[in-house]
């Protein structure tokens, strides 16, 4: 009798333990939104790596979660970021190095994570100007979008084969100007990322000579915001990032479906597609290579003097954790 006394309430412990660890394992089932849809701006270019926003929009996830996003394209991050400072917009994306400047001259903004990782900058180059191997580069007239990541990956790469900066002639140019301005002979190369850098390619045909840019380095697609929207909009920022995060689930469930979203939303041939999409990753995350990256292009930037100051930021203070930690907690992996 005195064994089934003890027995039984173990039993009960048991079985209580776990349901316990039963439901605290089950996954969080977020509540529909069903208060008024509030309205936010979006500054993006027209890139696979903002692939997170268009299929976020198409699938309905803005709504679901009570956005009414309105998207403004731009050519470039750098633009994208600059229409934000101006008040254009509420959030711009751009790559790392656009944010590092910003940061540099003490810009009051923040990024609330990556939608992106990719690699898909190219140096492409005409062989009728006497360009057969990176070396041939030393005197030619380069041209790129100043302040991108194209001059960072492209002071890299030069370096990487022991040349300057200094050993070309750099030409600032919009994204859609590139192509033009190889065709017909104002500049001897470019610096182009896709979906600008693919036409160049197959416009050229044999007389280009075309190589990957970013010797491997990691490009990281940043959300960006005023600080001070930030600030004043938390919920806002959980309710986006929570859009994306569901855009991100659906993207790896039904990988064709996105696919086919994106190269409608781009207006894009499915063979640049096929180009892009192993080299990109699209997912919600704030990682340790984004700041090790971030530390990297500061010094680049100082020692290039790009930048008036001569020491970097702490960046973990650039970033708003509070939303990520918040919708999608294991994506935080950032030593503080």
């Amino acid at each position: 009798m005195k064994r089934t006394r003890i027995v039984i309430p173990l039993l009960i412990l048991v079985v209580c333990g776990a349901v316990v660890i039963i439901v605290l394992n089950q996954p969080t089932i977020q509540k529909k939104y069903t208060g008024p849809p509030a309205q936010i701006s979006i500054g993006t270019a027209p890139l696979i790596e903002s692939g997170l926003i268009w299929i976020a929009e198409e699938q309905g996830y803005f709504a679901e979660n009570g956005l009414d996003v309105k998207i403004k394209l731009f050519e470039a991050g750098r633009f994208a970021v600059s229409a934000l400072l101006d008040g254009e917009v509420d959030v711009a994306t751009a790559a790392e190095f656009v944010f590092v400047g910003k940061a540099m001259n003490e810009e009051k903004i923040q990024t609330i994570g990556t939608i992106a990782k990719s690699e898909f900058h190219y140096l492409i180059a005409r062989k009728d100007k006497g360009i057969a191997h990176v070396s041939d580069l030393k005197g030619k007239r380069v041209g790129l979008t100043s302040q991108t990541s194209a001059e960072f990956y492209l002071g890299r790469y030069l370096q990487l084969h022991n040349i300057s900066l200094h050993d070309v002639t750099l030409v600032d140019l919009k994204p859609t100007q590139l192509g033009e301005s190889l065709t017909i002979g104002e500049v001897d190369a470019v610096l182009a990322w896709d979906p600008y850098a693919y036409p160049i390619e197959k416009n050229l045909g044999e007389n280009a000579l075309t190589q990957p840019a970013q010797s491997g380095q990691t490009m990281y697609w940043l959300l960006v915001c005023r600080s001070d929207f930030i600030t004043r909009h938390p919920e806002l920022i959980d309710r986006l990032l929570r859009s994306f995060d569901q855009a991100e689930k659906f993207a790896a469930n039904n990988p064709d479906k996105a696919r086919q979203i994106l190269r409608k939303r781009l207006n894009v041939e499915e063979a640049y597609v096929e180009r892009i999409w192993p080299k990109t990753r699209m997912g919600l995350s704030v990682d340790q290579g984004l700041i090790i990256a971030m530390e990297d292009e500061s010094r680049f930037m100082i020692d290039n003097n790009l930048v008036n100051k001569r020491q970097m930021p702490y960046y973990p203070d650039y970033i708003h954790w509070r939303g990520l930690e918040k919708v999608k907690p294991e994506s935080v992996t950032v030593i503080r």
